[in-house]
């Protein structure tokens, strides 16, 4: 039995993520609850996370290190989208590390600025988590939307650590802290509830992908019907079934999904429709360095809507015709366009949805319709 790596890296990466929000969670929500206390309680509460508190940063150091050895290149992109805020967070936890340990040296005025910093760094670095989980949620879309639902989450992850916090010195004190400890612990739950019901109502509103919308699955377009925890429904009727691939689907087969063009984002590419015009065939795939070949038979009845140099759409990537014969063509594929769409897995035989070119088409039916008008009124 293979290993699956990727998935390991994954799960090991989720479970480092995981530890660091339980572990340093909870002392991050005690410097944000220290502004509520009164001086000889805030020394209590320092003094409850003290022997605790050292090691937790290292599980997300793990974690990132993690994502950097298993995923360089996902590794890149995650952190070059989210540069400031994880500066943003490194100065947070830089300020508590900081507080904490000159705040136990310092007398009067300059104790209480360590204690507001020790505040403030806890505040910054937890707002930045929630803010960087937010944008990626969004998939880091551009967009004031987007960046008000990356606040909202990074909001609503402060009150679940200050629950975690509160829960904490539950556990660990005793008299007037404690009691107020329980106040604080049922206000971090309301906060908690309150950020997952904003959040609940503001993921539609910051999704690019809702129920009515459309996606072109493997180059078929579809209506969205349900949408959510990675998963997209959509119903397929018959005449859609008869005239893609879709009635050959296997369970936990890789297709190919695109979203609907904007009207005001740059046109690469050809323009497509998601309408198949019909199904083609797969006859040989061929590598030239690193590059593939494909060949591919097509309908007799599409035959005039293809030419060398244009664009055809197979399973809804859209290629240049390198090669064209009387019943087949050839196209190239770059590695980049291997490595990100199904077309890695295809094989020799396999059918495939196949769109031609929108303006052939329609250039073409004008043609006919000419042609059937000299000849009306020849007769």
């Amino acid at each position: 039995m293979s290993i699956d790596l990727p998935l390991v890296f994954a799960t090991l990466i989720g479970v480092s993520i995981l530890a660091y929000v339980v572990l340093d969670g909870y002392d991050l929500g005690v410097g944000m609850l220290m502004p509520a206390a009164t001086p000889d309680q805030q020394e209590l509460m320092v003094a409850s996370i003290g022997p605790f508190w050292d090691a937790n940063e290292t599980w997300l150091v793990l974690g990132i290190a993690l994502l950097l050895v298993a995923f360089p290149a996902a590794h890149g992109v995650v952190l070059q989208a989210l540069y400031l805020p994880v500066a943003a967070m490194l100065i947070g936890l830089m300020l508590r590390g900081v507080a904490f340990e000159l705040r136990m040296k310092a007398e009067g005025w300059h104790a209480e600025l360590w204690n507001w910093l020790f505040w403030f760094g806890s505040f910054l670095a937890s707002l930045a988590q929630g803010f960087m989980l937010g944008r990626y949620i969004t998939g880091f879309e551009t967009g004031a939307g987007y960046w008000l639902f990356a606040l909202l989450v990074g909001a609503s992850l402060c009150g679940g650590y200050v629950l975690l916090g509160a829960s904490w010195l539950v556990l660990r004190t005793e008299g007037e802290l404690q009691r107020k400890a329980r106040a604080w612990a049922r206000w971090g739950l309301l906060w908690v509830a309150l950020g997952v019901a904003l959040v609940s109502v503001a993921t539609p509103l910051a999704s690019e992908l809702n129920p009515g919308d459309s996606l072109a699955v493997n180059g078929v377009c579809l209506t969205v019907i349900l949408c959510g925890l990675g998963e997209v429904h959509a119903d397929v009727g018959p005449e859609t079934a008869r005239v893609t691939t879709f009635s050959e689907l296997r369970r936990d087969q890789r297709v190919n999904l695109e979203r609907p063009l904007r009207i005001d984002a740059r046109l690469g590419g050809h323009l497509v429709q998601g309408h198949v015009d019909g199904i083609g065939t797969i006859e040989e795939i061929r590598r030239d360095a690193d590059c593939h070949w494909l060949t591919v038979s097509f309908p007799p009845a599409l035959a005039p809507f293809f030419i060398r140099k244009g664009s055809v759409t197979v399973d809804g990537v859209s290629l240049t015709i390198a090669g064209l014969g009387d019943s087949q063509f050839d196209v190239q594929i770059i590695p980049f366009t291997w490595e990100h769409t199904s077309l890695c897995e295809a094989k020799a035989g396999d059918k495939v949805n196949l769109e031609c070119d929108m303006i052939g088409k329609y250039v073409a039916r004008a043609m006919d319709l000419a042609v059937d008008g000299q000849s009306r009124k020849g007769h």
